[in-house]
């Protein structure tokens, strides 16, 4: 028959080992008083009873009833694709809160006893050990009532007493996994300061050999590779140097082709200096033509021909009066085309200088009122002061319209105007003389 297992704090308190004792939750044989008060019911009865839960403050061991047991299978699904089979513990396992205990239980089946009990020695406070020997007997107290390693250590000159204790925990861990027990608890940790980063066979000297090879190799790579970096920037301070060379050459090379360039072009401007001095031409500087203002000027056609200035300015002032219906401020007007010649049928035109662009303006858009003038019309017109190429331009316009009106044959060809096969105007020589034509005419024949 089996034995009950009992509670998580004492053994059955009727130890019973008879056919009412039976496999339950969490793989524990319990009797019937035992299995309720690990696993209470949820009758109302048991809910007012208040035995949902115990809590035991002193060994930091949590009961979780079946109401609390629902969140750690909640968690228990979300972890178990990535946790260990051999650390997988029910869902209905008690917890007990304890850094050394789950270091041990996690690292039990990955290392060797002996680095591992180096660890707890090493790592751990005696009085650290001491609690965590104390917590596995009282949780499992059942389960070691015959054994010899729940006795209390004391100092002796061999052994330390937290070496002892250590020794006697990973001793009961073995006790607890031959018989199944540990899978009924769940060892956690709460302070993980208090847990090694390391694995018990990080202390194991091959491991230690293997790392300080792996860094020696590491250690070895980055020295190839810190020499191979210098070899390239060497290499590259070579390449600069010669680039540097071959641009110093290329620019020294360049600066005696134009010295010699500059030395030729002296000579030949040289003897091009004597030639002309030979010849007895001497070289003068062309003179640019500076174009006038000719912004506030107008010129005036068909003033009468008088030796006296007053009497054709004192007729410009009372024409410009006239066509603007107030006084123009005249800065100036001269008389183009030569010297006065009495009694001569040509009348020379007046350029009459302004002092306002806005007075300009005014007498050129009012000059159309001298063709209801009856003194005036026919005789004066009033036109801007334009440049000679513009003048001529229009000329030749006004000269190429008369001609297609008289019926005759007109052709223009680079600015000259021909007039039944002969050339009456250009815009570079003005009129062109008959008797010039004809003698170019001859000469060519």
């Amino acid at each position: 028959m089996p034995r009950c297992e009992g509670r998580p704090d004492q053994a059955c308190p009727q130890k019973r080992n008879d056919s009412s004792v039976r496999s339950t939750q969490g793989d524990l044989f319990l009797c019937p008083d035992c299995e309720e008060f690990r696993f209470p019911s949820t009758s109302p009865d048991s809910k007012r009873s208040g035995k949902g839960k115990q809590y035991t403050k002193k060994n930091k061991t949590v009961t979780v009833a079946a109401n609390a047991k629902s969140l750690l299978e909640i968690g228990g699904e979300a972890m178990a694709s990535s946790t260990p089979a051999a650390v997988r513990k029910s869902p209905n396992s008690d917890i007990i809160v304890d850094e050394l205990l789950a270091y041990v239980c996690f690292y039990r089946d990955r290392c060797t006893t002996t680095y591992l009990h180096k660890v707890l020695v090493s790592f751990f406070h005696q009085a650290e050990i001491g609690e965590a020997k104390r917590k596995l007997i009282e949780t499992f107290s059942a389960r070691l009532n015959d054994c010899n390693l729940t006795v209390t250590r004391r100092q002796s000159t061999s052994r330390t007493v937290h070496d002892a204790e250590a020794e006697d925990i990973l001793g009961i861990f073995d006790v607890l996994d031959n018989s199944d027990a540990l899978g009924s608890v769940q060892f956690v940790a709460a302070a993980l300061d208090r847990i090694p980063r390391f694995s018990p066979e990080d202390l194991n000297d091959y491991s230690i050999v293997e790392k300080q090879s792996q860094l020696e190799a590491r250690v070895t790579d980055l020295a190839g590779t810190v020499s191979d970096s210098v070899k390239q920037q060497i290499q590259l301070d070579i390449s600069v140097a010669d680039l540097a060379s071959t641009i110093t050459g290329s620019v020294k090379q360049l600066q005696d082709q134009m010295s010699a360039f500059q030395v030729k072009m002296q000579q030949q401007l040289d003897t091009a200096m004597e030639i002309v001095q030979t010849s007895g031409q001497s070289a003068h500087p062309v003179k640019h033509k500076i174009e006038p203002d000719r912004s506030l000027n107008i010129v005036m056609f068909g003033i009468r021909e008088n030796r006296d200035q007053t009497v054709w300015r004192s007729e410009v002032d009372k024409i410009l009066k006239m066509i603007t219906d107030r006084d123009i401020a005249v800065a100036d007007a001269i008389r183009l085309g030569g010297r006065f010649v009495p009694d001569s049928v040509k009348v020379r035109p007046v350029l009459v200088k302004l002092q306002s662009a806005w007075d300009r303006r005014l007498v050129l858009a009012s000059a159309y009122k001298l063709s209801s003038s009856t003194e005036y019309r026919r005789t004066v017109f009033i036109k801007p002061d334009q440049p000679l190429a513009v003048r001529r331009q229009s000329l030749l316009k006004r000269l190429k319209e008369r001609a297609v009106n008289d019926g005759k044959a007109v052709t223009e060809q680079d600015g000259c105007l021909f007039v039944d096969g002969t050339r009456v105007f250009s815009v570079s020589d003005g009129f062109i003389k008959q008797h010039n034509v004809s003698t170019a005419g001859a000469s060519a024949m």
